[in-house]
């Protein structure tokens, strides 16, 4: 029961963490402008790392979810097997859907943001560099 509760933390704790980076990480251009003028067209590369980050999440949490399911199956079946009461499994792996689910909306979200910067920050930083020529 402690391992299973362990990958079941583990996994939330994967998606919280990951948030909180691609969040951090796709704030930027929008937090400073005078930052946004100094890197420039660099600036892009902020939410292609919040999508990579996603990225590497989602195979992550894929290999945890696959250890956690392994668990609890195994949890399931020594209940029985020790004549213990049974747990009852609330639908189909809700969880697992639910995560994957999270991650894929946090990598749809990166790349709605990669296009806001390029379309607007690209044009911001190249009109501001046209004046000060």
């Amino acid at each position: 029961w402690t391992i299973y509760k362990y990958r079941h933390d583990l996994c939330w704790r994967l998606l919280f963490q990951t948030v909180i980076a691609v969040v951090l990480v796709s704030v930027a251009p929008y937090a400073n402008k005078e930052v946004t003028r100094a890197i420039g067209e660099w600036i892009v590369t902020a939410p292609i790392i919040g999508i990579i980050l996603t990225c590497l999440a989602i195979a992550r949490m894929v290999t945890e979810l696959k250890l956690w399911e392994a668990i609890k199956k195994s949890h399931f079946e020594l209940q029985g097997v020790l004549g213990l009461p049974e747990t009852k499994d609330v639908g189909p792996l809700r969880f697992k859907d639910d995560l994957i689910f999270y991650l894929i909306v946090l990598l749809a979200l990166g790349f709605i943001n990669l296009y806001v910067v390029e379309a607007n920050w690209i044009y911001y930083v190249n009109a501001i560099k046209d004046i000060n020529s």
